[in-house]
C-alpha cells in the first residue's frame, strides 16, 4: 500500500514478532537482566508481568535465546490446563517418558524427579517458563509450588518463571496462594515505553523497513501524540502508526504529522473511547444473518464428513533418511482438501520424538541411529534452536524446522515444516507430506519452533567480543574465505572491535540483531554461505498437479 510512497521496503509497524524489529528500552533490558540473574543463581521463581502489549513475549524471546548451553527449558504457552495436563506437558517438553494413560501424579512426579537428579548429575539446569500465567488455575499454581520441593542439599531441580498480566499479580496476591508468593525470589513489572522511548522506538522500525527512510517522518507533535494516545504500550503504538501512515498516503502527504495521529487513534480506539458504534441498517443485519446461516450450514456439512484415509507415506517417511528435496525433481502435491485443524483432531497427541526423527532424517541422519534429543544431535555434528516466531523468520533462517502445534484443547502435535513459500507451505505429519495455506497454520501455531543447525567444531558457546581461541579463529577464517576480512585470517588473534564490526555488518545484511555476538542464528546464516547445498534448506512449495 503505502510502502512505496514513503520509501520503505516493508510495512514497519507490522504486530508480528519479528526479531529483526527488535527494539529494547531500558526497562526491557532490566527485566532481561533480572530473568538471566535468577537463571543463574539458581533461583526458585521469578515473576515478570507487565500490561497487554508492553513487551513480555520480546523478553521472553530474547531470553530463551540468550539462556545457557546447559540448560532444558520447557515452555507452555497455553495455560489453562489441569494439574495432570501440566505434569504431561512438563515431561513432554523435557522427553521424560511415563507410563502411558496414567492418572497418577506420583509415577509422572516419580519419573520427572528422576530425570531432574540425573540432569542435575550432568550438570545441566531445567527451566519452566510458563507464558500467560494469569490463566493458571490455583490447583495447577499449588502443583507448580510443590514442584518446587524437588532438590538437592545444593540447590532447586526445577526453576520456575511465570510471566503475565497485572492480573498474574493480583492472583498471587491470594491468602491461599501465600506459599507460593514467599518463593518468589524476583518480581519485574514490565512499563510501557516513556515518550522519548516512542520516538526512539518510531525511529528503529522506521530504519529497519527501509534504510533510507526518513527518520524524522513522524514530526515531535505526531511522536508526542503518539505516545498520548498509545500510552507507550508498543503493540498499539504499531496499530495507530500504521494506520497514520496509510492516513498521511491517502492524503498525499510525506510527514505523518499530530493531526493525522490522533484521527487514526480515534479509528483504531474507536470502541474503546467512544462507546459502541450506531446501529447497523436493518437490510445489513438482515444480510448478515443470511451470511452466518450459510456458513453454518457449510460448518456443519463439513463436521459430517467421514475423515479420508491416509494416503500411502511419501519419500521421507519415518525410517528412511530425506536429503533436501530439489525443487525441479518435486513431486507435485495438491493442497490438502481436508483442514489442517480436522487432520490433527483424527490424530492422538504424541511426543515430539517420532518427529524429531524425521527432522533428522532431513539431515541425511539414519533413523536406525538416531536419538531423538536435543542432548544427543552433537554426535551428528548439529545443534538444537528452539525459539519463537513468525513464518517470515524461518523463512530467512531457511532450514527445516519441527513446529509445536496445539488445537482448542491445548493438546499438542509435532510436525515438521519441510517447504515454504508465499503463501503456502508443506508439513511432514508423521511421514505424509502435505500442502497448506499459511491461514490454515495460524490457529493452531502460536510461533513455537525447534531447528539443526551445524555447530563449527571449535564453538562452544557463544562466541563473544574480547575472545579469543579457535572459535574465533573459525569465525576469521570464514569471514575471510566469504570475503568479509580482508588480509590474512590468522590464528590466535582476539575477538577485537574491528572483527565485531564485520560482524554487525553481516548481520545487518542478513537481517540479524546487531549484537555483535556470534550465536546460533548467526552461524545458520554463515553457513547458507559457506555450504550451500551441502545442508537442508527450505524447499520451495511443489505447485498441484
Amino acid at each position: 500500500m503505502y510502502e512505496t510512497h514513503f520509501g520503505f521496503s516493508e510495512r514497519p509497524f507490522s504486530i508480528a514478532p519479528d526479531p529483526r524489529y527488535l527494539y529494547m528500552s531500558r526497562r526491557h533490558r532490566e527485566a532481561l537482566a533480572h530473568l538471566l540473574y535468577s537463571v543463574q543463581e539458581g533461583g526458585g521463581f521469578v515473576q515478570l508481568s507487565g500490561e497487554v502489549g508492553t513487551g513480555k513475549t520480546t523478553v521472553c524471546r530474547s531470553f530463551l535465546q540468550m539462556v545457557p548451553e546447559n540448560t532444558d527449558v520447557a515452555l507452555i504457552l497455553n495455560p489453562r490446563i489441569t494439574q495432570q495436563e501440566l505434569l504431561q506437558l512438563l515431561c513432554d517438553e523435557l522427553g521424560v517418558k511415563y507410563p502411558a494413560g496414567t492418572s497418577s501424579f506420583k509415577a509422572i512426579i516419580d519419573r520427572l524427579n528422576k530425570h531432574l537428579l540425573a540432569s542435575h548429575a550432568a550438570g545441566r539446569r531445567t527451566l519452566l517458563v510458563v507464558d500467560e500465567a494469569q490463566n493458571l488455575s490455583v490447583k495447577v499454581l499449588e502443583l507448580i509450588r510443590l514442584l518446587t520441593n524437588l532438590e538437592t542439599d545444593s540447590g532447586k531441580l526445577l526453576q520456575i518463571i511465570l510471566i503475565g498480566q497485572p492480573e498474574l499479580i493480583e492472583l498471587l496476591e491470594r491468602h491461599d496462594l501465600r506459599q507460593l508468593a514467599q518463593r518468589i525470589t524476583a518480581r519485574y513489572h514490565l512499563e510501557p515505553l516513556s515518550s522519548d522511548e516512542v520516538g526512539e522506538y518510531i525511529a528503529h522500525r522506521i530504519k529497519v523497513a527501509g534504510g533510507a527512510a526518513d527518520p524524522s517522518l513522524f514530526t515531535p507533535g505526531a511522536q508526542k501524540a503518539l505516545h498520548a494516545r498509545a500510552g507507550g504500550v508498543p503493540r498499539l503504538v504499531n496499530v495507530i502508526a500504521d494506520r497514520a501512515l496509510l492516513g498521511a498516503w491517502t492524503a498525499g502527504d510525506r510527514r505523518v504529522d499530530a493531526r493525522t495521529v490522533r484521527a487514526a487513534a480515534d479509528e483504531v480506539l474507536q470502541a474503546r473511547e467512544h462507546g459502541p458504534r450506531p446501529p447497523l441498517p436493518r437490510w445489513q443485519i438482515a444480510l448478515g444473518a443470511v451470511a452466518v446461516v450459510m456458513m453454518l450450514a457449510v460448518f456443519g456439512w463439513l463436521l459430517g464428513r467421514e475423515p479420508p484415509a491416509p494416503a500411502p507415506a511419501a519419500a521421507g517417511a519415518v525410517g528412511e533418511p530425506v536429503t533436501p528435496p530439489d525443487s525441479s525433481e518435486a513431486a507435485p502435491i495438491p493442497i490438502a482438501r481436508v483442514p489442517l485443524t480436522q487432520l490433527l483432531e483424527a490424530r492422538a497427541p504424541q511426543e515430539p520424538g517420532p518427529a524429531m526423527t524425521r527432522l533428522l532424517g532431513y539431515w541425511g541422519v539414519s533413523s536406525a541411529a538416531v536419538s531423538a534429543s536435543c542432548r544427543d544431535v552433537g554426535q551428528y555434528g548439529l545443534a538444537c534452536l528452539r525459539d519463537g516466531g513468525t513464518l517470515a523468520s524461518l523463512a530467512r533462517l531457511d532450514r527445516p524446522a519441527l513446529l509445536t502445534l496445539a488445537d482448542a484443547r491445548g493438546r499438542h502435535y509435532y510436525v515438521v515444516l519441510a517447504a515454504l513459500d508465499g503463501e503456502r507451505l508443506e508439513l511432514d505429519l508423521d511421514g505424509r507430506r502435505e500442502v497448506f495455506s499459511r491461514d490454515e497454520l495460524d490457529p493452531v501455531w502460536f510461533g513455537r519452533f525447534l531447528l539443526l543447525w551445524r555447530r563449527p567444531p571449535a564453538m562452544r558457546d557463544l562466541i563473544s567480543p574480547g575472545g579469543s581461541g579457535a572459535d574465533v579463529d573459525w569465525l576469521r577464517e570464514v569471514l575471510h574465505r566469504l570475503g568479509r576480512e580482508p588480509g590474512e585470517a590468522g590464528t590466535g588473534l582476539a575477538f577485537d572491535s574491528r572483527l565485531k564490526q564485520r560482524v554487525m555488518d553481516f548481520q545487518r545484511e542478513r537481517g540479524i540483531v546487531q549484537d555483535g555476538i556470534v550465536g546460533a542464528e548467526t552461524v545458520i546464516h554463515l553457513n547458507s554461505l559457506l555450504h550451500g547445498r551441502d545442508i537442508p534448506h527450505l524447499a520451495p512449495v511443489p505447485e498441484p498437479g
